[in-house]
């Protein structure tokens, strides 16, 4: 009877030992600020930080869905390009013990459905420009996309840009006497997540052809225009105002 009963405490002993060495199983958890909600919707370059409310964790693991990992415990995360996205956090506790959880994340990309051009006809020249006065003709927007993030592209002497064209309106005609804004409706997808993301650079340019040739009014990026990217309720406006004329490139979050 004694010797049962030392092997009794023995295993007894050895139970307890078991328990106490084992380390708590891990909990993922997170929230998108103080929203409790399986998924949010948000803006292309919008800084997301995730509430990291994990429990029994020592290392993390957090995968946007678009390629993009971190390993701290509460990154800055940020979308670069539209589309639907599942942002999930891997959680291992002292053991190796896993946990995971996912949430959806809708990220809206910038659309320019139309643009505008205001007061041609109040057009005054900078000192290089060949166009004194708007007297009509036909009109066009470009908008150019820089290859390398690191490099600036200069406006060349055939005024022309070194870096490609991303997009060309159609050609609209517009009398002396017309009436403002000119819309020129833009039925494709121009969509501006590099440049909302600042991932690249971007300038868009206005033109004029009449009887005496073709001729670039201003980009964004001249010295004296007025550029500003203004969010509003559902939708955006890229404009430039230069010397009484302004364009604007209109569009929404989708």
């Amino acid at each position: 009877m004694k010797k049962y009963t030392i092997a009794l405490f023995f295993i007894l002993g050895l139970s307890a030992c078991k328990k106490n060495n084992e380390n708590p199983s891990p909990e993922a958890g997170f929230n998108f600020g103080d929203a409790k909600e399986s998924s949010i919707t948000v803006k292309v370059g919008t800084t997301i930080v995730p509430v990291n409310n994990s429990s029994n964790a020592v290392s993390y693991l957090w995968d946007l869905g678009n390629g993009t990992t971190s390993t701290e415990k509460t990154p800055v995360l940020s979308f670069d390009k539209g589309g639907d996205f599942k942002i999930s956090l891997t959680v291992k506790n002292k053991d190796g013990v896993v946990s995971t959880v996912q949430k959806q994340v809708k990220v809206l990309s910038p659309q320019v459905n139309q643009i505008k051009i205001t007061d041609l006809a109040k057009w005054t020249p900078f000192p290089f420009s060949d166009l004194t006065k708007f007297a009509g003709g036909t009109v066009w927007v470009e908008v150019y996309k820089s290859k390398n993030t690191l490099l600036t592209y200069d406006r060349i002497l055939n005024r022309d840009f070194e870096f490609p064209d991303y997009f060309k309106s159609n050609v609209v005609n517009v009398p002396a006497d017309a009436t403002y804004p000119v819309v020129i409706d833009v039925p494709g997808k121009l969509a501006l997540d590099d440049k909302v993301s600042k991932k690249y650079s971007f300038v868009f340019a206005l033109y004029v052809k009449d009887a005496s040739g073709t001729h670039l009014l201003f980009t964004s990026d001249f010295v004296g225009s007025t550029t500003v990217l203004t969010d509003f309720s559902g939708g955006f406006e890229w404009s430039s105002t230069v010397n009484n004329t302004k364009l604007s490139l209109d569009g929404v979050y989708q």
